[in-house]
């Protein structure tokens, strides 16, 4: 498995700060069956966003590649009040759905599991249930990604 890291352009924060043990779990919110690469990746958030076109620290792509797009220590706006005490990892794919791969899926695990295993207990939740918790806990088919992670810890 492999990381790549795809740039470094927005700027630092947080220096010496403890190791955020919050993991915020994103949809990318890409047609499910359009296989994407990460420059397509970068450039359809860049034609989205103005200002910092990657919010997340990781993106798995549908083949389980996962790429680093940002340092641990920087604050990326992914996530509202949560964006500053959390890293985020994005996977391609559907919007509130588990739409992950099998090898997305394998990444997404790989991942946890490693920081875990450097930083001891994290939790990991989804953008959608810290954001909008009565709308995911009351609709289908929301994406509970603790619910997700609690199966495979």
């Amino acid at each position: 498995m492999l990381t790549y890291n795809v740039g470094e352009n927005s700027q630092e924060a947080g220096k010496g700060r403890d190791m955020k043990k919050l993991i915020v779990i994103h949809s990318m919110e890409t047609p499910d069956d359009e296989v994407m690469t990460i420059d397509e990746i970068v450039e359809k958030r860049s034609e989205e966003r103005k200002g910092d076109p990657m919010p997340y620290h990781y993106v798995i792509d549908q083949r389980g590649q996962i790429f680093k797009t940002k340092r641990d220590k920087e604050v990326c706006g992914h996530c509202g009040r949560w964006s500053g005490d959390s890293l985020s990892v994005a996977f391609v794919g559907g919007m509130y759905r588990n739409t992950m791969t099998a090898e997305q899926e394998k990444a997404m695990v790989f991942l946890l599991k490693e920081y875990r295993k450097r930083f001891g207990e994290i939790e990991v939740r989804g953008c959608n249930e810290l954001m909008y918790p009565e709308e995911v806990m009351a609709h289908e088919p929301y994406f509970v990604v603790s619910e997700w992670w609690n199966e495979r810890e």
